[in-house]
């Protein structure tokens, strides 16, 4: 079983209802979300950069971020690009 299908199954199991994957190609950006329930996002290849409480954080393949609800952020993906893994609650 690959990354990804590991991290589906385990979103599942946590209860996400909606788990689903994204792919970003190198130095995409996605505009800024607020997280209106908690959701995770999980690197499965690749790298981006989370801009979260006005900091940035790096995110690799298998990192794990936890996203509170009513949290403000934004995705810058790295040099390759990148595919993760978002659940959401």
């Amino acid at each position: 079983m690959e990354l990804s299908e590991r991290i589906i199954a385990t979103l599942e199991a946590e209860g996400c209802s909606s788990v689903y994957e994204e792919t970003l190609g190198a130095y995409a950006t996605s505009s800024l979300h607020t997280a209106l329930t908690p959701i995770v996002l999980v690197v499965t290849d690749g790298s981006i950069e989370v801009t979260f409480d006005n900091s940035p954080h790096i995110f690799e393949p298998g990192n794990r971020l936890d996203v509170p609800a009513n949290t403000s952020y934004s995705i810058i993906a790295g040099k390759a690009g990148c595919n993760y893994v978002v659940g959401e609650f």
